[in-house]
């Protein structure tokens, strides 16, 4: 799986035996920074809505990006929608 990750899809394989095995690719410049911050990672915790909350924000923020909408506008649109995602999750 490790050679699969790295050739094919320019990954960083999950397992420290496959990230061993393939040193010699993931001491790219690029990517060492990368491998070298696993040490340190954590898990996203699992959140009801969660995903959703972050596309909702995700789209504000091109919205302000791309001058669609003011910043404190797309903020404030992002901050009713999270709130009204959190309270349909938490019933």
């Amino acid at each position: 799986m490790g050679d699969y990750l790295t050739s094919a899809l320019n990954a960083i394989p999950g397992r420290t035996s496959d990230q061993q095995t393939h040193e010699d690719i993931l001491s790219d410049p690029f990517v060492a920074p990368y491998v070298a911050a696993l040490a340190t990672a954590k898990t996203e915790a699992i959140i009801p809505g969660a995903q959703e909350i972050k596309t909702a924000l995700q789209t504000q923020i091109e919205s302000a990006w791309y001058g669609e909408t003011d910043p404190q506008t797309a903020l404030n649109t992002a901050a009713d929608q999270a709130n009204g995602i959190l309270a349909e999750k938490n019933g």
